[in-house]
């Protein structure tokens, strides 16, 4: 999600969902988007902290900077 100024855009269906949940943050405040959360049950724990260089393995890191070819474009 990338909020700049007044826009906010996301890609994806978690991405949609952590959008909406800002959204009604900055509209509503926190409480109403925390019990939207929670009347939704979204509790997002994906299954490897891999997201970033920085939380990956390394050895995932380096196999990807050593093959450009292996990341889709």
């Amino acid at each position: 999600m990338v909020v700049d100024g007044k826009y906010v855009t996301a890609a994806g269906v978690s991405a949609g969902v952590d959008m909406a949940l800002t959204l009604a943050g900055r509209i509503a405040g926190d409480e109403v988007a925390q019990a939207l959360q929670l009347g939704i049950e979204y509790d997002p724990q994906p299954p490897y902290a891999a997201g970033s260089p920085k939380t990956a393995p390394a050895p995932v890191v380096a196999a990807l900077r050593a093959n450009p070819a292996l990341v889709l474009a």
